[in-house]
Order: structure tokens, then C-alpha cells, then sequence
């Protein structure tokens, strides 16, 4: 333990998180949808006490039937049943740019830009 000085000992306080009533702000918290990023929004609410938004059978069911280009993996154990189900029906990842994922955590805005060439 440090000291300050022979007698007189230094305490040395432990941080901990704030509990969620002490916290200022509401964390909330997008991912994407596949195994992995399903396991890590489960960890960011469980410990930070964060909203998730997007994370949801209907988002994925909103992506459409190829969301991307990139497989599920097999190994899909975290998440709600019905986001796992959801999942698995499509087969493919929905990534945390799609703009299904966009538009609940954005909101549909009448200014987004057209894709263009």
C-alpha cells in the first residue's frame, strides 16, 4: 500500500461503474446482427444497462431476404429466439450500416441523399 510517510498509510479508493440510477445518460447501443454482434449487445446491456435498438426480429424480417452478402455463421447461441429465428430464416448477417438498421436508430429522414451512381 502506498504511504505518505512511516505512519500514515494511503488509502486508495476502488473505482466501480455507476449503478444505473447514478448515470446522467441513457446508453444506447446498435450492433450487427449475427452471432457475434449479438453476443457483444448482450454484454453492453447486461454491464452498461444499454437500450438496444435495431437488434430485433423486425429489423432483420425489414432487411429483406439478402441482407448482405456474407453467410450466418452455424454458432448463432445469443439473442432473443425470435432475432435467432429470424436469422436463420434469411441465412445472411444484416450489418449495423444496413438501412434497415439506419432508419430505427436515425429515424427516416426526408433529407437522406438518393444512392447514386
Amino acid at each position: 500500500m502506498p504511504t505518505a510517510g512511516r505512519d500514515h498509510p494511503i488509502e486508495t479508493p476502488v473505482r466501480r461503474p455507476p449503478s444505473r440510477s447514478e448515470r446522467q445518460q441513457l446508453l444506447r447501443y446498435s450492433g450487427d446482427l449475427d452471432g457475434s454482434g449479438l453476443r457483444i449487445a448482450e454484454y453492453v446491456a447486461r454491464t452498461y444497462g444499454a437500450e438496444l435498438i435495431a437488434m430485433d426480429a423486425s429489423t432483420v424480417q425489414e432487411a429483406g431476404p439478402e441482407p448482405s452478402s456474407v453467410p450466418l455463421a452455424p454458432a448463432l447461441g445469443a439473442g432473443e429466439a425470435t432475432v435467432r429465428d429470424a436469422l436463420r430464416a434469411g441465412g445472411r448477417v444484416v450489418f449495423q450500416e444496413h438501412d434497415a438498421v439506419l432508419r430505427q436508430v436515425l429515424g427516416k429522414a426526408e433529407c437522406w441523399p438518393e444512392a447514386g451512381p
